[in-house]
């Protein structure tokens, strides 16, 4: 059985990621990963036995269709005022 769970956290700019994202049991790390074109790794970990990825948002085109920005929020992640984090949780085989 596998479950997984993605949040995302939309506010001013963080330069230290790694020091917002925590949780008792949290073990993060950072990167690795290969950049993609809309998002970079900027965490990886273990919780509890699950992995845990923390990803910040690189363009203002959202890489997931379901998680919609306003045009505020576009611009602004455009312009540097704006950071989009996404944290991803996933426990299983997989």
């Amino acid at each position: 059985m596998e479950r997984a769970a993605v949040a995302l956290f939309v506010g001013p700019p963080e330069d230290d990621v790694l020091a917002r994202v925590s949780g008792p049991g949290l073990v993060l790390t950072a990167g690795p990963g290969e950049p993609g074109p809309d998002v970079r790794a900027v965490g990886r970990g273990r919780w509890h036995g699950c992995f845990v990825h923390v990803d910040r948002w690189t363009t203002g085109d959202p890489p997931l269709s379901y998680h919609p920005l306003d045009a505020g929020q576009v611009a602004a992640l455009r312009a540097g005022r704006l950071s989009v984090l996404s944290v991803a949780v996933g426990c299983g085989s997989g």
